[in-house]
């Protein structure tokens, strides 16, 4: 058959899959979001019918409660089983028949059913969720007509080790070759081959879990191979591995399997081969290992008896010295305990693995199943092997360019022009505080053209061949995926080659590590330039026909379905772009009301996590939401990112349809040191504000830090909510300890919780009284927070030393009862649902906010910020007094020095006299206060945080001086040019005087001697009145010059 349905099923397998009510299920039909819906999260929530066990037991998986996962049958049947009260009461509704079929039931039967039903996405989580359990994983199955492997989930794996060179090494599953041991068992033999291979491969974890004792049926599992990885250890003085090998175990009898036998003789480096003593098959048994041979001539035999069996001595005959040398034999009632038999198979394999160098890929055991085995390969289906394809396509385009230039030339509207775009936006806010009207219209034109031109040098870049077809052969790519329903493969292949590219370029030290973080290529860089391309064409319909109507896009509404279908696929989407700092507003308004579209009035709560680098934040997401984080050493979350979880409320009681999850970037950075502060208090700002919930997550028992920043946090709530109390009303947080090992670490850490309350408290009553706000006096007036209810200790993450150590069974029960406080905590916040609409108005208006309030973000915590306001206050006192000081001895003395000045010769001399004698005021006060300032800094009680603006304070003040001293010859030069202004207007009307004077006298002189003196006071003043307006026309009219400055 070309495909699996259910008529490809025997009888009973069908029957098996309708007992556990999934025959609607199969196959792949069950996605990570069903798994994870939030349903009942309570610690003690437990299978009720055999119905529930399939979700149970995938979830467990997912959060990696490998206990559980073992134990869900157990529990069940205990759980149903009648006591003997009720055996001996013949109205009891114990149903005895029930009981005695989920004890029937194999659990290697229920998980490969349920595994049979997951799609691929939730095949790979849960192929890395048992891995890191230590746990096998389905590799093959055989049902009544078809036969199946399943090598895509095992693609994103990465193996970390120490070879016996005590090198730290990696091996990429996807890419890397391998070693291949297979174990099998022919008959029934007394020596359990489960618990062999599982000593080999792990000393305390039971990875191939053994068979039941029961009588029931194997009805999935017999004929099915499971895989694991066996690592190198140090530890181990028989198994001298250098590299990871991959183990299969063919679960029931190989000879009932052939086909499977004989696929994986082919496959093997070695085979370990557990026989039956049982005498009655021993000719069976010789036949089909004669068969075994022909394929692999590698083989390890474990017999229970102490003499070599017949049939052995025969195949020995048949095949001669080939046979003895090639296969060894380990015989179990020759070793005394299980110790040393499981020595002697390890020293034997350690030889066998030297001596072969057969290895293998999975795209060879993929095409050895295919091709010889007729076995249907999930990654060799046609409309996978095409994503995949598409997938490696567009990454094979992305290397044909130098590393440290793909971005530029692929993806370049989200490099330098998207970043300017982005300052010029917040500038933007935070210089409207400080503008009247008129200067805030014109400052917002100014910036309009700038964003246009660099809106318009984005468009240039499109118009390059590179840019443009890269992006449209991905949208196109993508479209097609979604077309065949196929995205998530798509989009983890993508990952997976584009991982596999940046750790190449990484190991081959090509890129000079200050360039390395701008060389890495990722999705989210993709889905961030498709960002920038729907902001730019957004009010550019020409170029955006241009660019699409070849292609047969529609243009911004196929961006938005895009990433419309990033999220409700459960993949992370960028909300805050974490190398510009800033939300990119227009595109993330475009999609939520896409969103908003799909799921009409469907409601949300949001829940956010805080975290200092590498603290294990995203691990909890992974764990507690089965989220699909990167998870690493060092920053693997930049800026912030949401992802959606489906409610359902009729389980879980919370009155929402959706719990919005954003996850942050770790803070305080080492790579990016101080200049990583302001990023950080503004991020940090931007979750908690955002979220109904928070979680501050932190590493051990040390809060200093996560303090830091909280006290921040506080600063600028204070200040958002005397302008908008309603952004971060009814908003509640927890803190959780990861990796606190000592039992009583609650008892322990009660007075490092009792601190930080009080220190929290502190803050937020001296920042309030600071902002004038006389309603808050504590943190939890703020944030609703609860000192011993709210504060959540996890133990540690790994049982034992990692790489061979598996998670920790007791930190994922701690992180599920974290859950279901989140889960309590958002049932008491019915009024704060939003829609997928205001919540964008809610993200819009609160980067607003955080943005007004530059100021704050700038430094470590509240103590650094209220000493830098010291250091403010005393310099901006001591520059007033030496500028009052300054203008008094202009005022008192030089001016009026000035001002007493006879002649323009005195005036020029004194004027220089006065300019020296000032600046020489100034320069000795100048002194005085630098030694004031020294002193401050030194004698401050805060002396090591105010260090750091030391110098930057002296400069300051040295500027301040050169213009005081500036300000003040400017107005010594302006009170000269008052005096002389005054002198030459004073001689000026002295001469015109004398020249009226004059020529009264003349007319006086001339009247007498034409013998008038008997004329009238009306003639005489008639002749004045001629006489004076005629000398007023010849007066030359100066313009008028007046004063500089008063």
């Amino acid at each position: 058959m070309n495909s699996v349905t259910l008529k490809s099923l025997t009888e009973k397998q069908r029957q098996f899959l309708e007992t556990l009510q999934l025959s609607d299920k199969f196959p792949e039909k069950i996605s990570l979001s069903d798994v994870m819906t939030l349903r009942d999260e309570s610690e003690e929530a437990v299978a009720q019918s055999i119905s529930d066990v399939p979700m149970l037991m995938l979830k467990s998986v997912v959060m990696n409660n490998y206990q559980l996962f073992g134990s869900l049958l157990s529990n069940l049947a205990s759980s149903a089983a009648p006591t003997n009260e009720d055996e001996d009461d013949d109205w009891s509704d114990s149903n005895t028949e029930c009981t005695h079929s989920m004890a029937l039931l194999q659990h290697q039967d229920v998980f490969l059913a349920c595994y049979l039903c997951c799609d691929a996405p939730l095949k790979q989580v849960l192929a890395e969720k048992l891995f890191d359990c230590k746990l096998a994983v389905p590799l093959s199955w055989f049902g009544g007509y078809v036969s199946q492997l399943f090598t895509l989930p095992l693609r994103t794996g990465e193996l970390k080790y120490r070879g016996q060179d005590k090198v730290s090494k990696q091996k990429c599953i996807n890419s890397d070759s391998f070693s291949v041991l297979s174990v099998i068992r022919l008959g029934n033999n007394a020596v359990s081959k489960s618990q062999l291979i599982n000593r080999c491969v792990h000393d305390k974890q039971m990875v191939f879990r053994e068979s039941s004792t029961s009588l029931g049926e194997r009805i999935f599992s017999d004929g099915s191979i499971e895989q694991t990885w066996m690592l190198p250890s140090l530890n181990d003085a028989d198994l001298k591995l250098n590299e990871p090998v991959c183990v299969l175990n063919l679960r029931g009898d190989a000879v009932k399997c052939q086909q499977q036998m004989r696929f994986l003789a082919d496959v093997s480096t070695c085979i370990i081969v557990s026989l039956s003593d049982d005498a009655d098959k021993q000719g069976e048994i010789g036949d089909f290992l004669k068969k075994v041979f022909h394929h692999n001539q590698d083989i390890i035999l474990v017999i229970s008896s102490t003499k070599v069996p017949d049939f052995l001595r025969q195949l020995r005959s048949h095949f001669g010295d080939t046979f003895k040398e090639k296969v060894r034999i380990v015989k179990e009632a020759d070793r005394k305990t299980s110790s040393e038999l499981l020595t002697d198979v390890k020293k034997r394999l350690h030889i066998k693995m030297i001596e072969s160098k057969k290895s293998m890929t999975l795209t060879n055991l993929g095409e050895i199943a295919e091709n010889s085995y007729n076995m249907l390969v999930d990654e060799r289906q046609p409309a996978v092997q095409q994503v995949i394809s598409n997938a490696k396509e567009l990454v094979d385009t992305a290397v044909r360019f130098d590393a440290t230039d793909r971005k530029k030339t692929l993806l370049p509207l989200h490099g330098q022009p998207w970043h300017e775009i982005s300052k010029l936006q917040k500038d933007r806010v935070r210089d409207a505080q400080k503008l009247t009207g008129n200067e805030r219209v014109k400052q917002e034109e100014n910036d309009n053209l700038k964003i246009k031109e660099l809106r318009r040098q984005q468009i240039e870049f499109l118009k390059k061949g590179n840019s443009r077809d890269f992006i449209l052969r991905f949208i196109k790519l993508f479209k097609e995926a979604s077309d065949n329903g196929q995205i998530s493969i798509f989009l983890r292949s993508l990952k997976l080659f584009l991982d596999g590219e940046n750790t190449r370029i990484q190991k081959s030290n090509s890129v000079a590590p200050a360039d390395l973080q701008a060389s890495v290529l990722g999705v989210e860089h993709i889905f961030r330039e498709l960002s920038q391309l729907y902001e730019a064409t957004l009010n550019n319909e020409r170029v955006a026909e241009q660019l699409w109507i070849p292609t047969g896009l529609s243009c911004h509404t196929e961006l938005l379905d895009l990433a419309v279908q990033l999220i409700v696929q459960g993949h992370p989407f960028e909300l805050i772009d974490g190398d510009a700092s800033a939300i990119t507003i227009k595109w993330i308004e475009g999609v939520l009301k896409k969103l908003q579209e799909k799921f009409k009035k469907e409601s949300l709560l949001i829940v956010s996590v805080l975290g200092i680098q590498s603290s294990g934040k995203s691990t909890l997401l992974n764990t507690m939401f089965g989220l699909q984080l990167p998870v690493s050493a060092g920053r693997c979350t930049r800026g912030a990112f949401l992802q959606m979880v489906r409610n359902d409320r009729t389980k879980s009681g919370l009155n929402a349809d959706f719990i919005m999850i954003i996850d942050t970037e770790g803070l305080r950075s080492t790579e990016l040191g101080n200049d990583g502060k302001h990023r950080d208090n503004e991020l940090a700002t931007m979750a908690v504000g955002l979220a109904d919930v928070t979680i501050i997550n932190i590493m051990g028992e040390n809060i200093h830090e996560m303090t830091n920043v909280l006290q921040i946090v506080v600063y600028a709530f204070l200040r958002i909510s005397n302008a908008s109390p309603n952004l971060i009303k009814g908003k509640a947080c927890l803190f959780v300890h990861q990796n606190v090992c000592a039992v009583d670490s609650r008892e322990k850490m009660q007075e490092a919780r009792d601190r930080l309350l009080r220190t929290l408290d502190s803050t937020v009553e001296g920042a309030a009284n600071e902002e004038g706000v006389t309603n808050l006096k504590r943190f939890a007036d703020l944030l609703k927070f609860d000192v011993n209810e709210n504060v959540i200790f996890l133990t540690n993450l790994w049982e034992g030393e990692p790489p061979l150590a598996p998670v920790n069974p007791g930190y994922s029960r701690g992180v599920q009862g974290t859950k279901y406080k989140i889960v309590q905590c958002l049932k008491g916040m019915y009024s704060s649902k939003l829609t997928f609409k205001e919540f964008y108005v809610r993200a819009a208006d609160f980067w607003k906010a955080v943005v007004k309030e530059d100021f704050v973000f700038s430094f470590q915590n509240t103590l650094e910020l209220s000493a830098y306001k010291e250091v403010n206050k005393k310099y901006s006192e001591l520059r007033r007094d030496l500028e009052k000081k300054a203008w008094e001895q202009v005022k008192e003395t030089a001016a009026p020095n000035l001002r007493s000045c006879q002649d323009a010769q005195s005036l020029r001399e004194r004027l220089k006299t006065e300019i020296a004698e000032t600046n020489k005021f100034i320069k000795e006060n100048q002194s005085e206060k630098q030694k004031e300032i020294e002193s401050f800094f030194k004698k401050h009680e805060e002396s090591q945080t105010i260090v750091q603006w030391q110098q930057r304070t002296f400069n300051n003040f040295e500027e301040d001086v050169k213009s005081l001293t500036r300000e003040c010859n400017e107005r010594l030069t302006e009170v000269k040019e008052e005096r002389r202004v005054l002198l030459q207007s004073r001689g000026e009307a002295d001469q015109l005087k004398q020249e009226f004077m004059d020529k009264a006298r003349q007319v006086a002189e001339k009247m007498v001697a034409e013998n008038r003196s008997q004329i009238t006071d009306d003639e005489l003043r008639k002749e004045f009145d001629t006489m004076w307006e005629k000398q007023m026309k010849e007066v030359p009219m100066k313009p008028m010059q007046t004063a500089l400055r008063v």
